[in-house]
């Protein structure tokens, strides 16, 4: 199987898609089993539910994806300049190898998992984009929404409490147009869930689950790419 350069998805984009929906199904089965792939939302659900993902990044960050996709896209492990590879690890990003499956080879690269800028004004400007979004484009009429958004922006903060900032933001676009019914957090180490409902905000640690969360989302994104 080649790299799929002519896909509608790049695989890194896909990867955090399906990671997503992996962990969800792991942490809320009853709520997030069954899913299906799709665009507008990203994953539909049989109790029509909408899952759209997400992620907060810097201009550096962008600056890295640049230079993945002019130098490491595609390629092999072994290809790859040992400095620049270990340049481009020590920035904070994992390289994602296909390791074998759909019959790779072992350092076949698919992909990487970057971290975010610890900004909380990065994680509202995601989370801003796409309930404009909601509100400007179809997205799964009837549906009740959720966002997952990937960023290590609330890594800085020890408490629920501290997220104030998350909860005034909210509420300031509380009855703006169509609503996601909650937001996802994804640190890498802990998944905070914001309710719209209650306001309230909840913390989830993933740690144990993330090489099992991982491993899936790769096998997944390989199957729909």
């Amino acid at each position: 199987m080649n790299f799929p350069e002519s896909k509608p998805h790049d695989f890194d984009k896909l990867y955090y898609e399906c990671r997503a929906a992996i962990t969800l199904k792991l942490l809320f089965s009853k709520e997030y089993d069954g899913y299906k792939k799709d665009e507008r939302p990203d994953f539909i659900y049989p109790n029509k539910t909408g899952l759209e993902v997400t992620r907060a990044s810097a201009p550096e960050d962008r600056v890295q994806l640049d230079y993945y996709q002019k130098n490491m896209k595609g390629k092999r492990l072994s290809q790859i300049p040992p400095k620049s590879l270990t340049r481009f690890v020590k920035s904070g990003r994992d390289v994602l190898c296909s390791k074998g499956l759909n019959n790779t080879p072992e350092d076949q690269i698919w992909g990487y998992a970057e971290d975010c800028d610890p900004h909380p004004d990065l994680l509202c400007e995601a989370i801003r984009k796409k309930h404009n979004a909601i509100n400007g484009e179809a997205y799964a009429p009837g549906y009740t929404l959720s966002l997952y958004v990937f960023s290590s922006v609330i890594c800085e903060y020890e408490t629920i409490e501290s997220l104030s900032f998350l909860t005034q933001f909210m509420d300031s676009i509380k009855g703006v147009g169509r609503q996601f019914d909650k937001v996802f957090i994804d640190t890498g180490c802990d998944v905070f869930v914001y309710s719209t409902t209650s306001q309230s905000i909840k913390m989830y640690n993933i740690e144990p689950l993330l090489k099992q969360i991982k491993d899936q989302a790769i096998t997944l994104a390989l199957k729909l790419s």
